[in-house]
């Protein structure tokens, strides 16, 4: 790559967007122009034909009826198997009633990683109650402080929880109805992930 003071000539811009454009370079063409040109078009044309990542969509009825094929190809696997392979700390251990719980580790970046944790209970009213933890992992025992937890609702209704300078947790509980859709984004700094969910 040319540096600053190396800038191109009138006639090497114009040589290097007409081969961005996909014309033939002049003969008497700067080569150094001319290799420089053709790899940026080959990176922009392999950026365009690259499809954009497929949209995961967990099916929670899938869970009630005890299908986690799907599931577990999305990331998603039990909290046993969570703590065996030393995501939690031995305190996180939770214990009641619910039906299913299921857990996905969260790679904001190459060295932090948080779990997401969704249980998942059947009321007497056929509502599901759907519970969504944000948990440390690993030795970390609290969260990046600023860690936002935000649930939206299919009618674009949002809920936010921050984490604070010592929270080891996040949390929010919500009722949903059979077929209705909901995201979980996590946020931190610039960076967003986020999760799809039918009921």
């Amino acid at each position: 790559m040319q540096t600053h003071e190396e800038l191109m000539t009138e006639e090497e811009f114009d040589v290097f967007w007409n081969i961005l454009g996909g014309e033939p370079a002049p003969a008497n063409a700067n080569p150094n122009i001319v290799t420089e040109a053709n790899a940026f078009r080959g990176g922009l044309l392999a950026a365009l034909q690259t499809p954009p990542p497929k949209r995961v969509v967990v099916k929670l009825a899938q869970w009630l009826q005890g299908q986690f094929t799907e599931t577990i190809t999305a990331g998603w696997r039990t909290l046993e198997e969570m703590f065996r392979q030393g995501f939690f700390c031995k305190q996180y251990a939770f214990m009641g009633t619910v039906v299913i719980k299921r857990a996905k580790p969260i790679h904001l970046t190459a060295d932090l990683t948080v779990a997401l944790i969704l249980e998942l209970k059947k009321m007497a009213n056929q509502e599901i109650n759907v519970v969504l933890r944000v948990l440390a992992t690993g030795d970390k025992p609290y969260l990046p402080e600023h860690l936002k937890l935000t649930v939206i609702s299919e009618s674009e209704e949002s809920l936010d929880v921050v984490a604070g300078p010592e929270h080891d947790y996040l949390e929010q509980e919500w009722l949903y109805e059979t077929g209705e859709q909901f995201r979980v984004r996590l946020t931190w700094n610039d960076i967003q992930v986020t999760e799809y969910f039918t009921v």
